[in-house]
């Protein structure tokens, strides 16, 4: 075997010893007896993945309980229900002990299920709860939604008599460890700790060994995900799930062999294209003239000890990176600079030996956004914008500087901060992307705006793309150029979920700002432009500093 084939063997196998060593020594005794046990599983939409996605986590642990033990005959029943939060499932539960119900996985009723005993009963929910959202957020709401669980737990196992309860954490949504939805989500599985801890239960890892691959696979490639939506696993995301079960069922083996043979190529096809991974660490303003500086982590995978990496970060023209070279496998950059353009380009180099690597980087003019406000002016999924209008709306109209403190009393007061899209959030490395989820754990009907200052070297005609990834969820957009409206509606009922209008832009500053008008579900679009004849708009600048436009003599 060629040394780099040998050495990206042994990268994988040290991944999924790597993914096991932290709590192999906590582990409980097995559950599964021998891959033999009849496991129910309780959840949502995840869950009915599970088994409905050819490698979601149910089958893949099926696959590894067979593996690890030849002639088992594992009995995975997944009761996964799109939609179901916890109430959902007390409801289910309930009405299941009458009449039959159907969730995701076809031909498999709740009732026929959950009347016969199991050994084993896993329950994991929380996401919807997070994501509709059924909970604000506030102790308050979080101590009534794990009395609830408590509940749902205590009726499914009076039903199916298992000798072994387990609750899975809350998996990721964004992968933005940070984000307020992430947060909140820290906070509900701190409380499904302790109820499992007062109910004999078992605590499986599912969130934690979804961050440790996330972290891992980051480390290896910028690229690296574990959801296509950021709510639903992909492959890699429904392995972690899996790992983060088997390891709290008992089962290390199990997970052992998931980790190497199913994670560990996932993890080596991305090292053998020998990348220098990075990550944004952080974004900090620097003054109030648009800079801003950026903490900036490179990887090297694969790295050899005879031949430290020598790296070094080569910034846009005008900005500052200190220092100016690293030696070692890692290292933290700090990239001081106005991200003045839609996509401000990076490069990392380096070299290890006769090992050579270049890898480009991008980070995204940043959007200036503000949420917390409440409209509650729906009717279904329609939107009544005119009864919802505000100050804000004719401060845009007017061409003042609107994300200032205004001199009407009934004005919003908002908190102004700085969006930059990027790949942990819904719409990824698009960099026209908005998602709310990064600022705020949105609440039902919470409206927000955002806005974008952009220099253009003379008049030209654009278009106005409008967007959006959502899986579910309504946004109404208003989206202002220069003070004239350009788009209004609902993005979900544009054909594609899209929408391209003529726009303008004029000699000078101009400034594109929208309100966003969120129902329930998820909060993201893009808001974007295209140029005209090819027309690359090269040469337009972003800012998030106030330059109110000017209207032309005709228009005023």
């Amino acid at each position: 075997m060629k040394p780099i084939k040998l050495l990206i063997a042994f990268c994988a196998v040290l991944a999924g010893i790597a993914l096991l060593n932290r709590v192999s020594a906590e582990e409980p005794g097995a559950a599964l007896a021998g891959g033999n046990a009849r496991v129910v599983f309780v959840g949502d939409s995840i869950t009915g993945q599970g088994r409905n996605r050819p490698r979601g986590f149910v089958n893949v642990m099926e696959i590894a309980l067979r593996t690890v033990y030849p002639g088992s005959n594992p009995d995975l029943v997944a009761l996964g229900g799109s939609g179901q939060p916890v109430d959902g499932w007390l409801n289910v539960e309930a009405t299941s002990r009458e009449e039959e119900k159907m969730l995701d996985v076809r031909d498999l009723g709740v009732k026929a299920s959950l009347d016969r005993p199991a050994d084993v009963l896993v329950v994991m929910l929380g996401m919807n709860d997070v994501i509709a959202p059924y909970l604000d957020g506030s102790d308050a709401a979080l101590d009534g939604w794990i009395e609830r669980y408590a509940r749902l737990l205590e009726a499914l196992r009076q039903r199916v008599q298992p000798k072994v309860v387990a609750i899975g954490g809350v998996t990721l949504c964004t992968e933005d460890f940070a984000s307020p939805k992430n947060r909140l989500i820290d906070r509900m599985n701190q409380r499904l700790r302790e109820l499992a801890g007062r109910t004999g239960s078992r605590y499986l890892e599912t969130s934690e060994t979804m961050k440790e691959v996330l972290q891992k696979g980051r480390r290896i490639t910028p690229e690296f995900h574990l959801s296509d939506d950021y709510v639903h696993p992909n492959d890699a995301g429904h392995l972690a799930v899996a790992i983060g079960m088997l390891r709290g069922l008992g089962e290390p083996e199990a997970a052992q062999w998931l980790a190497d043979e199913r994670l560990g190529p996932i993890f080596s096809k991305e090292i053998a294209k020998r990348e220098i991974s990075w990550e944004i660490l952080s974004a900090l303003p620097e003054g109030t003239d648009g800079r801003f500086s950026f903490r900036v982590r490179y990887d090297w995978p694969e790295s050899n000890p005879e031949h430290p990496p020598r790296v070094k970060l080569l910034a846009p023209d005008g900005w500052i990176v200190t220092p100016e070279m690293i030696e070692g496998s890692t290292g933290k950059f700090t990239l001081t600079g106005a991200p003045d353009r839609l996509q401000n380009r990076f490069t990392l180099e380096g070299r290890s030996g006769e090992d050579e690597r270049r890898t480009d980087g991008a980070l995204a003019a940043p959007w200036l956004l503000a949420a917390k406000l409440i409209q509650p002016n729906w009717s279904g999924d329609q939107f009544d914008v005119e009864k919802a209008g505000t100050a804000i709306d004719e401060a845009i109209g007017r061409g003042v500087d609107f994300t200032a403190p205004l001199e009407a009393e009934s004005a919003p007061k908002l908190t102004w901060q700085p969006f930059f899209p990027n790949g942990n959030y819904l719409g990824g490395e698009n960099p026209s992307n908005v998602d709310f989820s990064a600022i705020t754990h949105a609440v039902n009907f919470e409206a927000g705006y955002g806005v974008r200052w952009i220099h253009s070297d003379r008049e030209r005609a654009v278009k106005l793309k409008v967007d959006s990834r959502m899986f579910a969820g309504d946004v109404h957009l208003l989206v202002w150029i220069n003070g004239r409206e350009c788009f209004r509606g609902g993005i979900m009922k544009e054909p594609r979920r899209e929408k391209t209008v003529e726009a303008a832009l004029q000699k000078g500053w101009n400034t594109l700002a929208f309100k966003a008008n969120h129902r329930t579900w998820l909060w993201q679009f893009a808001v974007g432009l295209i140029g005209n004849d090819g027309d690359s708009l090269a040469d337009l600048r972003y800012s998030i500093e106030p330059h109110p436009f000017t209207r032309k003599a005709s228009e005023q």
